[in-house]
C-alpha cells in the first residue's frame, strides 16, 4: 500500500482582479482550516429520526450556502483581512464563479478535486 504524505499548511491561490477604473487588486484564496470544513458540511446536513422504527429524514440543519458567502469564507486581501460578502458581491457574475469554483476545488469539496485525490 502507498504510504500518504501531507503538508500541514493550508493551500493557497494568489487572485489579481483589476477593476472598471483598471487598478489591480491582489487577494488570495485560502484552504478552508478541518473546523472550517466542518462548518461547511454540516450546512447540509439531514437529520434522521426513527418514527415507529422507520428513518425518518428531515431537513432541519440544511442551510445551502450562496456562491458569495462561500468566496466570503476562503478570500482575503493582501492585509489579511477576509473580504466581505457585500464586497465580492459588487463584482461581476463571472468574477464570483471564478472564484467559487477555484475555492471549491482549493477546499477538495468538488468533485474533480475528489477524483484527483482518488487518483493520486
Amino acid at each position: 500500500m502507498k504510504k500518504l504524505k501531507f503538508k500541514a499548511a493550508r493551500q493557497e491561490q494568489e487572485v489579481e482582479i483589476e477593476d472598471a477604473q483598471g487598478q489591480t487588486k491582489l487577494y488570495k484564496l485560502i484552504e478552508f482550516s478541518g473546523t472550517e470544513r466542518t462548518k461547511y458540511k454540516s450546512r447540509f446536513t439531514m437529520d434522521i429520526e426513527l418514527s415507529n422504527g422507520v428513518p425518518t429524514a428531515s431537513m432541519n440543519n440544511y442551510n445551502p450556502m450562496s456562491e458569495s458567502e462561500f468566496v466570503s469564507l476562503c478570500l482575503f486581501d493582501n492585509e489579511g483581512k477576509s473580504v466581505s460578502e457585500d464586497e465580492i458581491n459588487k463584482l461581476p457574475g463571472t468574477v464570483i464563479v471564478a472564484l467559487y469554483e477555484a475555492a471549491l476545488t482549493l477546499c477538495g469539496l468538488n468533485k474533480e478535486a475528489n477524483e484527483e485525490a482518488k487518483n493520486d
